[in-house]
């Protein structure tokens, strides 16, 4: 699960790791904007795996 605006309803997304950094595909339709950040977590919420500055 990721979330993509502050105190926003996490969504689901398929993180893949790239020489460059990480690359979200995201299950449903998201309107992102460069500068926002991308946080993941676990499914159940509990557990933060990392995040960062998303670009384009």
């Amino acid at each position: 699960n990721v979330e993509v605006r502050y105190r926003s309803t996490p969504v689901r997304a398929r993180i893949e790791s790239l020489e460059s950094g990480v690359r979200a595909i995201f299950h449903e339709p998201q309107v992102v904007s460069p500068g926002q950040s991308l946080v993941m977590y676990s499914p159940s919420g509990e557990q933060c795996y990392g995040g960062g500055v998303m670009r384009f």
